[in-house]
């Protein structure tokens, strides 16, 4: 993939879950399919991997760390704008002070993203390029441990099927890295 190409798919894939995240947390979502969407919306995890395979179509580390810091951005301004547009009943006049009330409230949030956004970016090159255990480890560590570090400061919400179905796909992460790790020794060793 072209350098220019990976930067724009990842940063629409970006705006897209961005806006799809906050989408799931609506109201609409509570009503028809319960409390399962709005709790699989609070999962941190998945804005880690969101710089990881951003930067996994880099050809550079420094690419990888840009498009990583960008991408968690662009991300987080397209859920923001999702959350104070009219789709969600908010009037087009009050939309400026509403996502800058927002985004001072969630200043925490953006910072992490500053900081997470180019390391996972970087993490996505290194597991490209050089089948890096660690960077796998991160990635593995953010899904199966967020579960657990939410109910330590008391911020895991139902339903419990959620948290389950994060540490699940994080095992079967588990799995395929460990696959391809192993996949890549062997043809090394061929």
């Amino acid at each position: 993939m072209s350098n220019r190409r990976g930067w724009a798919v990842s940063l629409a894939g970006a705006a897209a879950f961005g806006a799809i995240d906050q989408y799931l947390g609506t109201v609409r979502f509570l009503v028809e399919f319960g409390r399962w969407p709005s709790t699989a919306s609070q999962v941190s995890a998945t804005w880690l991997l969101l710089p990881f395979l951003a930067g996994c179509t880099q050809r550079s580390a420094r690419s990888a760390a840009a498009i990583g810091a960008v991408s968690t951005q662009v991300g987080l301004t397209s859920y923001v704008l999702m959350t104070v547009s009219p789709f969600e009943g908010v009037a087009l006049g009050a939309a400026p002070a509403a996502a800058a009330a927002m985004t001072a409230a969630n200043m925490s949030w953006v910072v992490l993203g500053i900081l997470t956004g180019p390391l996972y970016g970087w993490l996505g090159y290194r597991w490209r390029t050089a089948r890096s255990a660690v960077a796998a480890a991160l990635v593995i560590g953010a899904l199966c441990l967020e579960p657990m570090a939410r109910a330590a400061v008391g911020q895991r919400d139902d339903p419990a099927v959620v948290w389950e179905v994060e540490i699940a796909i994080g095992c079967a992460a588990a799995v395929a890295f460990a696959a391809m790790i192993l996949s890549g020794r062997r043809r090394a060793t061929i």
